[in-house]
């Protein structure tokens, strides 16, 4: 009877996993300056984006891999969840 319960337990607790349905790819956004906007409305934090170079310090997760996607400046990482507050007075 345990088995059978730690069983269960193991197939439940995917289920009840915190944030609601993460890392999906969430890439090609075909209008040129507005990803900053769509990844904000569209994309949850794990998911994978697509973004400018000049977006990669407000908008990536540091602790996962950041990859050029093409040659005009497009990378892919796994997006933070919300976009990085700037220290004041630095920029």
């Amino acid at each position: 009877m345990k088995t059978l319960a730690k069983l269960a337990l193991l197939l439940f607790l995917p289920t009840c996993y915190g944030e609601e349905d993460q890392g999906k790819v969430c890439l090609h956004i075909p209008e040129k300056g507005v990803e900053t906007v769509k990844i904000k409305h569209n994309c949850i934090k794990g998911d994978i984006i697509q973004l400018n170079r000049r977006n990669i310090a407000n908008f990536c997760d540091f602790n996962k891999a950041i990859v050029q996607y093409d040659e005009h400046d497009q990378y892919i990482c796994v997006y933070l969840g919300e976009k990085r507050a700037l220290r004041e007075g630095t920029n």
